[in-house]
């Protein structure tokens, strides 16, 4: 739907690399028989021994909502974890509890390669924006990498790098293109954070600090804020485009009912 209106405002819709990425590994791996195998086997493993003297080995815990922007969390441990059962002894308790992890040891390298070459690729795309010019530097990281031939694993870069190749094609004159929405998400985190202790509170003028966030905030622009803008500017300013928060209806509510 927010697709639809955006093509009829004759407007590009940029997906958030971060996103579009998690998208693109659900559909590879979300119904993967060994994917599932291996996540269930975690999950068992940190229910089993969550309280036990190898507690400090378990898995992490995963996230159900955002799994697939999160995978890292999986192949990391399992790497750790296959690295640990060379150096214990094969008559351990640690070695026993995670011995089955040697029948996932493919899958976790082939995950820990997709999460490494997905890393470089968000990293460069996040903090330089996505141009011609990065583009070729993520084809060269893809061809440079000696476990990028996998299989699954070529076809999620190929998938990625023709996601970044549509978007340069929809934005022509654009120089670089910013694929993440890092810094609204941050900022929004922020503002929930200020309102967090009063849950009643909704969204009031309190909310102009969002621009706050990404500002410099230097004496300048300190002083002129100050001088300029005036405790009338921001009632009218809410009255207008926010009206009467839950609590102000609460409160007017409990006084007339004499509460």
């Amino acid at each position: 739907m927010a697709e639809m209106q955006l093509q009829k405002l004759s407007k590009v819709h940029v997906y958030d690399i971060t996103h579009k990425i998690a998208w693109q590994l659900k559909q590879m791996y979300g119904n993967d028989p060994v994917f599932i195998a291996y996540s269930k086997e975690m999950a068992q493993m940190r229910f089993k021994h969550v309280c036990s003297d190898i507690a400090h080995i378990i898995p992490p815990k995963q996230r159900a909502d955002s799994r697939f922007m999160n995978l890292d969390i999986l192949s990391d441990w399992g790497l750790k974890a296959l690295n640990l059962l060379k150096t214990v002894d094969k008559t351990s308790k640690i070695f026993q509890r995670l011995e089955w992890i040697m029948e996932y040891k493919d899958f976790i390298i082939e995950l820990g390669i997709a999460n490494k070459m997905i890393g470089d690729i968000k990293t460069l795309i996040k903090t330089k924006g996505l141009s011609k010019q990065n583009l070729k530097k993520i084809k060269k990281m893809v061809g440079n990498h000696k476990g990028a031939n996998g299989c699954k694993i070529k076809s999620l870069l190929d998938n990625i790098i023709n996601f970044l190749n549509e978007v340069l094609r929809q934005l022509p004159k654009e120089k670089k293109v910013l694929c993440t929405s890092d810094i609204i998400e941050s900022s929004f985190g922020k503002y929930k954070n200020y309102i967090a202790q009063n849950s009643m509170i909704g969204i009031t003028d309190l909310s102009l600090c969002l621009a706050a966030f990404t500002n410099s905030l230097d004496f300048e622009n300190m002083k002129n804020g100050l001088e300029n803008t005036k405790i009338n500017d921001l009632k009218r300013w809410s009255e207008k485009n926010i009206g009467e928060t839950n609590l102000s209806r609460r409160k007017r509510f409990l006084k007339l009912n004499g509460v």
